[in-house]
């Protein structure tokens, strides 16, 4: 039962958002400027592989729009948690280093 209503919320939410107008604004040749109406349409074939079809002026693409700035950010933060744990080694090494003492034992 919980697929199933997951898979209709889902359909729904893909609906509401095909049918939602996008604006855009048209530079016309003479000074007034024209607004136009971008529509996405949006079909379901469950025949086929590809279910989910969007058809527009521009096709979302997930890779290109997400994954390569979230991995970019996410390989800048990694970068800069290993330059700080190199510096906490460096840093805890020195103090180390401080904090040898020479004990002499005397035995009886």
């Amino acid at each position: 039962m919980r697929n199933i209503s997951n898979a209709v919320a889902s359909m729904m939410l893909l609906a509401t958002q095909a049918t939602a107008a996008i604006p855009a604004v048209n530079a016309a040749t003479d000074s007034a400027t024209a607004v136009s109406v971008n529509s996405i349409e949006v079909r379901f074939n469950t025949n086929t592989p590809d279910a989910v079809i969007v058809n527009g002026p521009k096709i979302p693409n997930f890779d290109a729009d997400v994954l390569v700035p979230l991995r970019a950010s996410q390989a800048l933060v990694a970068e800069n948690a290993r330059k700080a744990a190199a510096e906490a080694a460096l840093k805890a090494a020195a103090a180390k280093k401080a904090k040898i003492r020479i004990v002499t034992t005397v035995v009886l």
